[in-house]
């Protein structure tokens, strides 16, 4: 089946000594390589958290860094290319230089907008 569940969670399921696991959602019952819950398919939508996602939870946390360019405003952007959070003034002029203004970059709002909308 499609079902993705944690390793934890795959783990208690597992009956030792079994070579098969019972999906708790659907009731299908999916072989388990060498009798190792560990060597399932992984989700990896799930697994592996996006670059936006990682922004986002960097600058929601509780000590929101600075703008990585100027070190004292808070950032509105991200730039993919420099790795770097912007505040709205070294975004603007990121936009504007000739050596960045082709760069791939989004601005939280839009990363935001995005994350709900998943």
């Amino acid at each position: 089946c499609l079902h993705s569940y944690c390793l934890q969670c795959i783990t208690k399921l597992h009956v030792e000594g079994t070579t098969s696991i019972t999906c708790p959602t659907c009731n299908q019952s999916t072989t388990i390589p060498d009798e190792d819950v560990s060597s399932l398919p992984r989700n990896v939508r799930l697994s592996e958290e996006t670059k936006q996602d990682k922004i986002l939870r960097k600058v929601t946390s509780t000590s929101p860094p600075p703008c990585d360019s100027c070190d004292e405003n808070s950032p509105i952007a991200y730039c993919t290319e420099c790795d770097e959070l912007l505040c709205n003034v070294c975004y603007d002029a990121h936009q504007r230089l000739k050596k960045s203004r082709s760069h791939s970059s989004f601005t939280l709002k839009e990363a935001q907008n995005t994350s709900r909308d998943e």
